[in-house]
């Protein structure tokens, strides 16, 4: 499907189709930007860019799926694509982390498991900056209930918070939204998408240009540009899958240079593996590479990371949304919380209301990120190389943010 000017995104059935399993490895290696011109010129693009955006908002609502997941991740001095690549595809390597993920009408699940306690990545090691911390998010509209489980003297917590009014548009939660690069998170269903991710950083003075390189009958590919002026440039290429009704993310495509700080990073992030759902197409599969920023005396280093989705299933019930805690765990928030001292407890949100969520005990639900400052971005690069769910997409755009408080 070509998308035009005037398209309108309809949610009715789609062809099943699977993707192609393969990553483009050429953009993280020499990564070079499509010079063609777009047809139609910039209000076409506009346009057309907004079409693709509003896709994705009728998908992430539209979605009804269950999984159970792995994440792999594997660190590399040097490049070898066929060995890189490979890992995770067979049982015996552990994963390093597993979890669940489940979308409905308004409700959203991700659990995260690292089974094993948190690190305390602070370089003081004071506990303030922790890592590869498990946990249990269910999400509606109004609300959130978080479940960190107990590991050493850490956790065993069940927190229900009511969510702030800037985002219960969207399905942002208080651990699970940046916490990994599920399926779901990277075509845009809990951020809106890379374009807008994207936009968001763009700062007042710096230059911006976004455009079309091709808009085929299966594929559409859109350019985004950034830059400061002051040597700091920052390229996204979008690639979507178009034959669907709903378009779907195919391939991310990262480019980051500080000419200031030496830094250079690369990346390329890609779907695979597509199956159809109820609402339309989610991958089973999302590989990355990522060239890490590093000083240009030092080797190039490569992060490769692999979530792997088991079987995706539409076939949701309310069961699918409740988190089981065990006994003697701490649930607060909750205006009549169940006991959980004589055995274990069930919790959702399904029945409940903001009345039913106490709005006074002192826990804030909180979304937004600042832009860092030099020294907060020092801990977050070497909390980056320690914690094992390092998201490559996630890194680029906190890089940017540090540097846009530095400007």
């Amino acid at each position: 499907m070509r998308i035009c000017c005037n398209s309108v995104l309809s949610r009715r059935s789609v062809t099943d189709i699977a993707a192609g399993s393969f990553i483009v490895l050429s953009v993280v290696l020499n990564p070079r930007l499509s010079k063609a011109e777009p047809d139609g010129g910039d209000k076409q693009d506009e346009i057309v860019i907004s079409t693709l955006n509003a896709a994705i908002d009728n998908w992430a609502e539209a979605l009804r799926f269950k999984a159970a997941y792995r994440y792999y991740h594997r660190y590399a001095e040097g490049l070898d694509p066929d060995e890189f690549l490979s890992f995770g595809k067979g049982q015996e390597e552990k994963p390093a982390l597993t979890g669940f993920i489940a979308k409905g009408d308004r409700l959203y699940r991700l659990s995260v498991d690292y089974g094993k306690a948190p690190v305390d990545a602070s370089l003081a090691k004071t506990g303030n900056l922790l890592t590869n911390v498990s946990f249990d998010e269910v999400l509606n509209r109004d609300l959130c209930l978080s479940y960190t489980p107990k590991y050493d003297n850490f956790g065993n917590q069940a927190v229900f918070t009511v969510r702030k009014e800037d985002v219960r548009a969207s399905l942002k939660g208080v651990q699970s939204s940046n916490a990994i690069v599920s399926s779901f998170s990277f075509g845009g269903g809990v951020s809106g998408g890379p374009i807008r991710e994207f936009q968001d950083i763009v700062g007042e003075n710096d230059s911006y240009a976004q455009r079309v390189v091709s808009n085929e009958a299966d594929q559409c590919v859109v350019q985004l540009s950034r830059s400061d002026g002051n040597g700091m440039t920052f390229d996204r290429t979008v690639i979507f899958w178009t034959e669907p009704s709903l378009p779907v993310v195919q391939q991310v495509d990262d480019h980051y240079v500080d000419e200031r700080r030496k830094l250079e990073t690369r990346s390329v992030t890609r779907a695979e593996g597509f199956v159809k759902c109820v609402g339309g197409y989610l991958a089973s599969r999302i590989v990355s590479i990522t060239k890490l920023p590093q000083a240009p005396e030092n080797p190039p280093k490569y992060l490769a990371t692999i979530w792997l989705a088991g079987e995706i299933s539409s076939d949701i019930t309310d069961k699918d949304f409740v988190v089981t805690v065990p006994e003697g765990t701490v649930i607060e928030g909750l205006a009549s919380p169940p006991s959980t001292q004589d055995g274990p407890a069930e919790l959702g949100l399904i029945g409940l209301s903001i009345d039913d969520v106490r709005q006074t005990s002192g826990r804030v639900e909180s979304h937004s990120r600042q832009p860092m400052n030099s020294s907060s971005m020092s801990a977050f690069r070497i909390a980056g190389i320690l914690i094992s769910s390092v998201v490559v997409i996630m890194l680029l755009l906190a890089i940017a943010r540090g540097r846009r408080s530095n400007a």
